[in-house]
């Protein structure tokens, strides 16, 4: 009996030891990719920690210029500073020269207010170095609101060079510093601080997320039944978290006017709306308060906890730019969001970060429905929905979260029309969807609809039906875009606001824009009708200079917060991603597309191009050979068109093979995240 169990036992043993050994052989590639994922992941975590912060910062250091080269023996600076919030510590910024310096140093903080001395020491000038901030901590910490005193004496300085102290030429009302006695035309760089563990906690959080990420999509891509949708969700809640935990005030691309927009729709809806105009809007003095900020993480991570919302007196707030062109269509996310957020009477920051939250969510569900009605190309989708700017602009309060996902919508719906019936839903999602295209960019969007054109007669109710069908919603959309901005088209071509024309040169007046005194004259799109040859040989330039950027800002190279770039060698892995999503096909029954239809598809991608040039003539100044304000994340909408063109259904993959970009995309993320995460880092 013992020796039956023994056998038994031992021939599991066996069976699941060959059943080990055939799982390692097949998922093999997977297994040394988990392995190398989290070595690196453990590596960069390692790398990235110390230049992780430790405190917050309520007033940056403003090292702008040496205020002084060197600090002799006898020099004595004395600076006022005051600071919003209770501060621990303050940091001074020095200069060594890269040189071993002798001599002593000393430092005094005192309260203006009664001459407490809250801080007295000495420090050795060998131990003071550049780049390295001086730290000061007051006794019992600095109170808010209150004048200090900052006083740094050179005790010593016997070499022949000595201290070099940073500082910056203070703005109208801010003090200036006192040099042996006398005012000077500079402030000393002061910056107050504030311990804290939320960096850290915030970067153990995104750590944490990333992880999740790689192996919920490792997980669903080696099951059979693992959806493209359900891997697409694996990656974007995620990533969509992570950068929504980046706190910031709407620090996206154009971002300030797309806020202003969104809360001058909310007042709108609240019944705020009386006073505001096109360079007005009412606000509360928590919003006001909120838009002096940017991305200070501590600073706004201390507002979100402030509780509910303090002040409800309301005060005009000036948008530099006219808020006119827009809809409440493309910011209808948004708007929910910031609306919901007064009602419930959240804080300001509260109210931004729901209505946050409401953009990525729609642009989330919106793309998922788009990546499950489309019968091909799902992978290319889902890829394209992925891109680092995508998700960046999605969790942000913008009209890219609402444009990007509709653009997809009806696409997929384009193509499920293609192969197969349509449905009543997703025929009223078309005609919605046609609204808003209308409502959004200036409608430039809206030639995607002629692809309807491509729609099968006989499996979508005729001829007839379909005809009527195309015409509606050209029609619509059309008719919504005229509603929205009959006063803008105008515009392009005639500024109708100045008085008077500044000729950039002789015999220039019909190519330019009409625009007020003192500005150097832009194009505006009569320029196309007037000198066509003109307009292609800048289009050319345009491409020849700024084909590397238009690459580099498609795929999130960088952001509207940050300084430095990511480095290019993630965004060529981005873009190869991106080609092995559209180069192969998973599902054997598609039908062969058609030349024509792929010809059509090529001139209406070249019409876009063509035309968001056309349109950013207004935005270049005379004195260009080249377009600007065309930005990269433009083609975003129009991923799906290119791959649509390139695709071919001769060329197959197997279902192990067709979760292999995304693998290799979770890892892309990840390498953009800890990229991005250094970056705001070194800004710190």
């Amino acid at each position: 009996m013992v020796l039956e169990n023994v056998e038994k036992l031992w021939k599991i043993r066996k069976i699941a030891k060959g059943a080990g050994m055939e799982f390692v052989k097949k998922y093999i590639k997977v297994i040394i990719l988990v392995v190398i994922f989290f070595m690196l992941l453990a590596l960069a975590s390692i790398i990235l920690w110390r230049k992780v912060p430790e405190y917050g910062t309520f007033i940056a250091n403003r090292s702008e210029e040496q205020i002084i080269p060197d600090m002799w023996e006898g020099t004595t600076v004395e600076q006022e500073f005051v600071c919003s919030y209770d501060w621990e510590f303050i940091t001074l910024d020095f200069s060594d020269h890269d040189l071993y310096l002798n001599g002593k140093t000393a430092f005094q903080i005192t309260q203006q207010w009664d001459g407490t001395i809250v801080f007295s020491g000495e420090i050795e000038n060998r131990n003071i170095k550049y780049a390295v901030p001086v730290k000061l901590y007051a006794e019992g910490g600095g109170k808010a609101d209150k004048c200090y005193v900052v006083t740094i004496s050179t005790l010593e300085a016997p070499d022949s060079r000595s201290l070099g102290l940073y500082g910056y030429v203070p703005d109208a009302g801010e003090p200036a510093c006192r040099i042996n006695n006398e005012v000077v035309e500079y402030a000393v760089s002061i910056g107050t601080h504030m311990s804290t563990p939320c960096y850290k906690i915030h970067f153990m959080l995104v750590v944490g997320l990333l992880a999740f990420m790689f192996l919920s999509c490792v997980f669903f891509t080696m099951l059979r039944k693992g959806s493209v949708e359900t891997i697409f969700l694996c990656i974007a809640v995620p990533m969509g978290i992570i950068f929504l935990s980046f706190l910031n005030v709407n620090i996206v691309h154009d971002g300030g006017t797309h806020l202003t927009n969104v809360y001058k729709y909310s007042n709108k809806l609240i019944g705020k709306a009386g006073q505001d105009s096109l360079e007005y809007v009412y606000l509360s003095t928590d919003e006001m308060e909120l838009r002096k900020e940017t991305d200070n993480f501590y600073i706004l991570m201390r507002k979100l906890g402030d509780g509910n919302e303090k002040d409800a007196k309301w005060q005009p707030y000036l948008e530099n730019r006219p808020t006119a062109s827009d809809s409440i269509l493309e910011y209808f996310p948004g708007v929910l969001g910031i609306t919901l957020g007064r009602i419930l009477h959240l804080n300001a920051m509260g109210s931004v970060l729901l209505a946050k939250l409401f953009c990525l969510s729609f642009y989330i569900i919106v793309c998922c429905l788009a990546i499950r009605v489309t019968p091909f190309l799902k992978e290319g989708f889902a890829v394209a929905a992925l891109i680092p700017m995508n998700l960046y602009q999605a969790a942000g309060i913008t009209y890219d979260a609402v444009i990007t996902p509709i653009v997809y919508f009806v696409l997929a719906i384009v193509l499920k029309g293609k192969e197969s019936k349509i449905g009543k839903k997703e025929w009223a999602g078309l005609l919605l969807s046609s609204m808003i295209l209308g409502s959004c960019k200036g409608g430039i969007y809206i030639p995607i609809l002629l692809l309807m054109v491509f729609m099968h007669s006989e499996l979508n109710g005729g001829k007839r039906f379909k005809i009527g069908a195309c015409l509606t919603c050209w029609l619509l959309a059309g008719a919504t875009m005229l509603f929205h901005f009959k006063r803008e088209i105008s515009s392009f071509f005639y500024r109708t606001e100045a008085k008077t024309q500044i000729l950039f040169a002789s015999g220039a007046a019909e190519n330019m824009s009409w625009v007020t005194d003192g500005q150097i004259p832009k194009f505006s799109l009569r320029y196309l009708l007037t000198n066509p040859f003109g307009f292609v040989q800048m289009l050319v330039r345009t491409i020849m200079k700024r084909a590397d950027y238009y690459l580099g800002s498609m795929i999130g190279n960088r952001m509207a917060w940050t300084e430095d770039e990511t480095s290019w060698v993630i965004i060529i892995f981005f873009l190869m991603i991106l080609v092995l999503a559209t180069a192969w096909n998973t599902r054997e029954q598609v039908k062969e597309i058609k030349p024509g239809e792929r010809v059509l598809t090529g001139l209406l991608l070249m019409g876009e191009f063509v035309g968001f040039h056309a349109i950013m003539l207004v935005e270049t100044q005379a004195n260009q050979n080249v377009i600007f304000g065309v930005q990269g994340r433009y083609f975003l909408p129009l991923l799906p068109l290119l791959m649509f063109t390139l695709f071919s259904k001769n060329r197959m993959k197997t279902d192990l093979e067709a979760g292999r970009e995304f693998r290799l995309l979770s890892l892309a993320e990840t390498m953009y995240i800890f990229s991005f995460m250094t970056i705001v880092y070194n800004r710190l």
